[in-house]
């Protein structure tokens, strides 16, 4: 998984390519080019690194859904105690995502501010600056998805965790608790359940709309860099599109 010292050494990279960049004597038109081809890379390793984020996060998710910690087959003594590992690895597992989003997305707007200052006015510097904050949006839109997903296990293992030691039976329609009190602290924990899974629901349409608005803004970046490039030809998508988090 990328470690947070990633920020600093893009930023320094950056940093690196530019002062090259001013020191060589170039014409003005090769200069530009130049710089664009530099653009190019480093939004390119940044983004990369946030879609391989992305990607993990996608996966770790479909595995969790598989796992079912609350359905009725799984509430057996077994289930329960080998779900609560499952699911105190899988919140370790969203901290370090939120992490690592935080560290690359911040590596992204220190790429872009330092790039920034080197461009000249015009198209491209105005879509490299609405890319930028189309993309601290999409970050910050996952990081909130990712806290109220954190929040949701928090509560579900609250719920295998008072399971764990209370008696109760599986029957074929529901959980059979004889303890009254114990019955209403279930019912009480899946109330609070109930109302994180309508909030993670609202906060994942959150953060999918912000990644399409994202993508939206690549395309720009993509076609003002292009047309600066080459007025006679479109030219090809070079800042790839990020895939949506489930």
């Amino acid at each position: 998984m990328l470690k947070n010292t990633f920020r600093h050494t893009v930023f320094a990279a950056v940093l690196l390519m530019l002062t090259a960049f001013s020191a060589n004597a170039q014409t003005e038109a090769n200069a530009q080019q130049e710089l664009r081809q530099r653009v190019d890379k480093v939004i390119e390793s940044v983004m990369a690194a946030l879609q391989l984020n992305t990607e993990d996060f996608n996966t770790h998710i479909a595995e969790m859904n598989n796992v079912r910690p609350l359905e009725l087959q799984n509430l057996d003594s077994a289930h329960v105690a080998q779900n609560l590992v499952v699911g105190v690895r899988f919140l370790e597992f969203l901290k370090h995502t939120e992490r690592a989003v935080d560290s690359l997305s911040q590596a992204l707007q220190d790429s872009i501010f330092a790039i920034e200052q080197s461009m000249p006015p015009g198209v491209e510097e105005k879509s490299l600056v609405a890319f930028g904050e189309s993309q601290a949006a999409d970050c910050k839109a996952f990081d909130v998805h990712v806290g109220t997903l954190s929040k949701l296990y928090s509560q579900v293992l609250d719920v295998l965790g008072f399971l764990h030691h209370t008696n109760y039976q599986v029957g074929k329609s529901g959980l059979a608790i004889p303890s009254k009190d114990d019955a209403a602290q279930y019912t009480k924990l899946m109330k609070v359940i109930d109302a994180t899974t309508v909030e993670l629901k609202k906060t994942s349409e959150a953060s999918q709309k912000a990644t399409a608005w994202a993508n939206k803004k690549i395309a720009e970046f993509n076609a003002a860099q292009n047309a600066a490039a080459n007025p006679s030809s479109g030219g090809a998508d070079k800042t790839k599109k990020r895939t949506s988090k489930k």
